[in-house]
């Protein structure tokens, strides 16, 4: 079976390729929700409502690290004016490259964080503590967002979530009357040939992983074997790599495939505009599939008065909420849900982030980059992922 031609557009096992506003692109989501130019139009301005922060930062500029689509270019325009703000944004490919750059001690005052990375930048000294008191609006944030384990140390915060999401498979209910629990029930024969994958190991091995009661990311070489043994039997009985979520739609819109073993749930929003009824669920060994997205101040920031006000304004209601028009996630903001499109405020389960006893878990799914003897790298699980595609 031969890749569709494009990266998965999940992440990846040796980079963390998060690129939001790619995954909409090659997805297509927009049709299925405003434009962003049309949800600032309908919303106002935008601006801090729920508090405003401490001044001494007007005319400054905020130097963003970080992905692309994640610096609020044009979901925060308005308070940049009202503040003559400037924002310089450096664009990186992976937040191997955000750690890389701070590392060096290049100068930052914000960077973009995926959840596996904060715990990590806090080790190694390379972002700092926040001071809420000039974030207000961090007490709107919903529960499990407020101040995450995984974004805390010590008692202090280090990372505001701006952005969160999860990672289920999506299927056609139609042609599949028993949802499958497990990722391992879809190597049965029952399935061959039914369902679509992303070239991209992360998730199989992740969940094969945790199948075979092991700890990953963390895979001794003898479990990676293990583990690929399953994603060869996956990728023989998969129908094909797809291109991206538009793609894996559109395979099961004409009936080639079923399930696609990872998915999003804007893909509903794309099966509904070809006229196809979509579901989705969650494997166990999921936990959920968490993602989430934040903003951390680097040591080397310079302006921090600058650097927190933006952070406050980036969860403010109407800019998370124009954030999640632009990438199709959730916002983080309990104010901010209000004023989204109806289709895009129920794609996501709130009760996700609302509840202490919630199924869905924020973990490390990225492989170490320089592991401790005996564990296998990022680069190892790329090498086994070639190999099992090789067959």
């Amino acid at each position: 079976m031969e890749p569709a031609g494009h990266e998965s557009p999940r992440d990846t096992a040796a980079e963390l390729r998060v690129d939001r506003l790619r995954f909409l692109q090659l997805a297509g989501a927009g049709a299925a929700i405003p434009t962003l130019a049309g949800f600032l139009a309908a919303c106002g301005d935008s601006s801090s409502e729920g508090g405003g922060t401490a001044g001494g930062f007007d005319g400054s500029k905020i130097l963003y690290l970080g992905l692309e689509g994640e610096d609020g270019k044009s979901e925060a325009t308005a308070f940049r004016k009202r503040h003559d703000l400037r924002l310089q944004s450096t664009y990186v490919a992976s937040a191997n490259d955000i750690f890389a750059k701070l590392k060096a001690g290049q100068v930052y005052d914000l960077a973009l964080l995926p959840n596996p990375y904060v715990q990590r930048m806090i080790e190694a000294d390379l972002i700092q503590p926040l001071d809420l008191s000039q974030i207000p609006n961090q007490q709107d944030l919903y529960p499990n967002l407020r101040k995450p384990e995984w974004g805390s140390k010590g008692g202090d915060l280090y990372v505001i979530p701006i952005a969160w999401g999860d990672g289920p498979f999506v299927y056609n209910p139609k042609n599949v009357t028993t949802v499958p629990k497990s990722a391992g029930d879809i190597l049965g024969p029952s399935w061959n040939k039914r369902y679509v994958l992303f070239d991209d190991p992360a998730v199989p091995f992740m969940l094969f992983g945790r199948l075979l009661g092991f700890d990953p990311p963390h895979l001794t070489f003898d479990q990676l074997d293990q583990v690929s043994a399953k994603a060869s039997q996956l990728v023989k009985g998969a129908v094909a790599f797809a291109n991206g979520y538009e793609d894996a739609t559109d395979l099961i819109a004409r009936g080639e495939a079923d399930l696609s073993f990872s998915g999003a749930e804007f893909m509903l929003n794309l099966g509904k505009e070809k006229g196809l009824t979509l579901d989705y669920a969650f494997f166990e060994e999921s936990h959920g599939g968490g993602f989430a997205d934040g903003l951390a101040v680097p040591k080397s920031a310079k302006n921090l008065a600058g650097a927190h006000a933006y952070i406050n304004e980036m969860i403010s209601p109407k800019v998370n909420a124009a954030i999640s028009t632009t990438l199709s996630t959730a916002v983080t903001n309990e104010k901010a849900r209000p004023l989204l499109a109806p289709d895009l405020a129920k794609l996501y389960s709130y009760e996700a982030v609302e509840s202490p006893d919630s199924d869905l878990k924020f973990e490390d799914w990225v492989a170490p980059s320089n592991p401790p003897e005996g564990i296998a790298s990022q680069a190892d699980w790329l090498e086994a992922w070639q190999k099992v595609k090789a067959g």
